[in-house]
């Protein structure tokens, strides 16, 4: 498992506030998911339930792409945030038009019709492409139907234009996002430096959420271009500012999380140099003892204590001197997630994901308990299995798990049959997995398909036997 990097805490802890008239989020729990419903203080039932019906639908399409509820959450939010931001943007449509269309446009809105309030938008774009204000705002508002009708491709254009016809900051980031969100990190980073540049040299109090947006942002692409001295170097920036403001009893929760956050990122970057290892030891260590704190008095964050344990135990685990430390800080994650997976089945994952690295850990000993490795590898399988029957990205967890579990199997000379039937399904869920998510990442799925042939081929025979 690699480490866990943090992109905007915003993003991940409910700090979002909405007044009575906007819309706010309201989770309700269902066998093993999590649906997101919207509220709106200043809707008819009718309406609401049409607008539901819309956002339902979408969070339905993107089950199948985000691997985790924290991550639906996520999507969640920003759906309803883009919401109120359009809402509030459509009111500007008065100086460009009469109150019949404005009108019309709160509407659809309001419906979730979004399709026709695109066709709507359309109509209000100046001819000849004219680079004014007003085209810039209309562009930007039709990108924001697109992505809130889950249409990150036809928002893309619309966003570009807003930004070339207007230079507006807000422009640039919500551009930046969404290149970044469709991988396109050479255009999202090249942006970002621009915004970076100009936020510098006209310094606004007013613009210093965004400027430490951007910084996060772009230290993030660094770090996935393979650039991290210029990652480190923001990093450590963005740590000055929250160190700072974590002091005073101004935003202190936010400050103290998002200080936790970014010395986990800072860690996870410098961990990839060997010599640095104590180093982001003491990263890990210090966002750690963060989470704890703010633990104790708000449960929220028993999730990300648990994901700075992982990180710091996937980082001792690389000492074999230190197994049994590693050992205790997979076991604290474990017990975590099986309290929270009691409230949220959703956890049941991450209870697997913990099994399965205690599994590892534990074949690396000298003293190995085969039946306990072997219990730990079925009891990961159970749940990966589960979640694999809605969501695909979970086929190579479920290959990786039987993969191990016939290495152990195979030992055995009455269990080769058993072993052959594991390795066999195990390389089914790989091939399927190339072919439903079209991987090329660090699975290594062409290696691991060979050694499955080569592992199968081997069973076969009644005079080998794998070591």
């Amino acid at each position: 498992m690699k480490n866990v990097f943090l992109v905007g805490l915003l993003y991940f802890f409910p700090f979002y506030a909405f007044s009575a008239e906007n819309c706010r989020l309201q989770t309700e729990q269902i066998p093993d998911n999590a649906i997101f419903t919207l509220h709106c203080a200043h809707l008819d039932l009718e309406t609401q339930d049409a607008l539901n019906t819309q956002f339902q639908q979408l969070q339905a399409q993107l089950s199948n792409t985000l691997m985790f509820k924290d991550a639906k959450q996520t999507n969640a939010k920003n759906w309803v945030a883009r919401y109120n931001d359009l809402s509030k943007n459509l009111e500007s449509l008065k100086n460009i038009t009469n109150a019949k269309v404005l009108t019309n446009a709160k509407t659809l809105l309001k419906q979730g019709n979004f399709s026709d309030l695109a066709v709507l938008l359309d109509t209000l774009k100046t001819p000849e492409g004219k680079k004014t204000k007003q085209n810039a705002k209309v562009h930007f508002m039709l990108g924001q139907v697109y992505l809130l009708d889950n249409k990150p491709v036809q928002a893309l254009p619309m966003l570009k234009v807003a930004y070339d016809y207007f230079d507006n900051i807000e422009y640039g980031v919500k551009y930046a996002e969404l290149l970044q969100e469709q991988n396109e990190y050479e255009a999202s980073k090249q942006i970002y430096k621009d915004l970076l540049k100009r936020l510098k040299q006209h310094p606004d109090e007013k613009q210093q959420d965004t400027l430490l947006q951007v910084k996060d942002y772009l230290a993030f692409l660094y770090t996935n271009t393979e650039e991290p001295a210029e990652a480190e170097k923001l990093y450590r920036e963005i740590l000055k500012y929250y160190r700072k403001l974590a002091k005073t009893k101004t935003n202190a929760t936010y400050c103290l999380c998002e200080l936790a956050r970014t010395l986990g990122n800072l860690a996870n970057l410098i961990s990839e140099d060997p010599k640095r290892n104590e180093e982001a030891e003491q990263g890990y260590k210090e966002s750690l003892e963060i989470y704890k704190k703010l633990a104790k008095t708000d449960p929220i964050y028993h999730a990300y204590v648990a994901k700075a344990l992982i990180n710091l135990s996937h980082l001792i685990a690389e000492n074999p001197k230190r197994t049994e430390e590693a050992k205790q800080g997979y076991k604290e994650s474990l017990e975590i997630y099986k309290a929270l997976a009691k409230i949220d089945p959703a956890y049941n994952v991450y209870v697997a994901d913990m099994l399965f690295e205690l599994a590892v850990l534990a074949t690396k000993a000298p003293d190995c308990n085969a039946a306990e490795v072997e219990q730990q590898y079925q009891e990961a399988l159970i749940f990966y299995r589960d979640a694999a029957k809605t969501n695909p990205a979970y086929y190579a967890y479920v290959a990786d798990t039987l993969y191990n579990l016939a290495l152990m199997t195979v030992k055995d000379p009455n269990r080769k049959a058993e072993a052959e039937q594991q390795y066999q399904e195990a390389l089914i869920f790989y091939r399927t997995d190339l072919k439903c998510l079209k991987r090329s990442d660090s699975f290594n799925h062409e290696s691991d398909k060979t050694q499955f042939q080569f592992s199968v081929s081997i069973l076969k025979s009644p005079f080998k036997v794998l070591n």
